[in-house]
């Protein structure tokens, strides 16, 4: 719980602050018929995504430690609870650009009137993300969770990036 609060904080910050901004110049440009305008807002969303994702991620899993420490360690949160939360932060840390990517890629097939390749897309996140899961567990425990949620949202991504590539 508290593993996941903490990637969503940067996700919250920037990542649902760039799609909500980048959201009606992409329509704008859908509605107008500007395909030039609608790739170059969308190329720089996604290049904004690279740029704020990427050491968003990597400032997780660096200090994934001792942000837990210090905003959880007391009380009857003990040394096993924080270690176990930070490497939980660590993980889904890792996994930031990919959370954003996908809020990204998801408003350009939204500004196109394509509904439905989102939820497609998400369909087959949720069966990947499902087998991931329970192997993972199987092999390594609760951090599975973990791992498989973030190589789920990469994989999202990635696919919804060139998807919406090859539709804009």
């Amino acid at each position: 719980f508290f593993g996941q609060r903490m990637y969503q904080f940067p996700l919250g910050i920037f990542g649902v602050a760039l799609g909500t901004v980048l959201f009606p110049l992409l329509a704008g440009h859908a509605q107008a018929g500007d395909q030039a305008g609608l790739r170059r807002d969308l190329s720089h969303g996604l290049k904004l995504t690279i740029a704020i994702g990427v050491p968003a991620s990597a400032g997780l899993v660096v200090l994934s430690a001792p942000t837990t420490n210090l905003l959880f360690r007391r009380g009857a949160f003990d040394a096993a609870d924080a270690q176990l939360t930070a490497t939980m932060v660590a993980v889904y840390g890792a996994a930031v650009w990919a959370f954003i990517g996908v809020l990204i890629a998801y408003r350009g097939f939204y500004a196109i009137g394509d509904r439905l390749t989102p939820v497609r897309i998400s369909v087959g996140i949720v069966a990947c993300n499902f087998v991931l899961n329970i192997v993972l567990v199987c092999l390594i425990g609760g951090v599975g969770l973990a791992i498989g949620g973030a190589l789920s949202a990469a994989v999202q991504s990635i696919v919804a990036s060139l998807l919406l590539q090859s539709r804009v």
